[in-house]
């Protein structure tokens, strides 16, 4: 993930998207909701818990932490659809980033996500549609 603010590249983050049988959604999306902390529940067996989480889709795709796939991120996608970033990256983006910020996600096939939102700062454009400046994120991983 590659995020630039003002046509400038500002941080890199490797990431793991959705495997071929999970892929990431494409299109327009905002984020609906943020979760410092999560808990997720599969079931009477399966919970997974995780932090700085952002939810992208109706059907839970989410921006989150994923320490368990570290070793994978920018080298394989991996993931159940989701976009999985290191602790440290998913706590930045997290704290760059608020609920109904845009996420644009285009090139799903040749495994690219690219996630435009507004930056985080006190100046709202007219009508209190957000704020003024935006960061453009970048996303690109391997595809074995």
């Amino acid at each position: 993930m590659q995020v630039f603010q003002g046509g400038k590249l500002v941080k890199t983050f490797p990431v793991s998207l959705g495997k071929p049988l999970t892929p990431t959604s494409s299109g327009n999306m905002v984020i609906m909701s943020r979760e410092a902390r999560a808990l997720w529940v599969y079931g009477p067996d399966g919970q997974l818990e995780v932090k700085h989480a952002e939810r992208l889709t109706a059907d839970g795709e989410y921006i989150h932490g994923a320490p368990w796939s570290v070793d994978d991120q920018g080298q394989d996608n991996v993931s159940n659809g989701c976009t999985n970033l290191s602790p440290d990256s998913a706590e930045w983006v997290y704290n760059n980033s608020r609920i109904g910020d845009p996420v644009t996600v285009t090139g799903i096939n040749d495994a690219t996500v690219r996630a435009t939102r507004p930056l985080a700062t006190s100046v709202a454009q007219p009508g209190g549609a957000g704020p003024a400046g935006h960061l453009v994120c970048s996303c690109a991983v391997a595809v074995r």
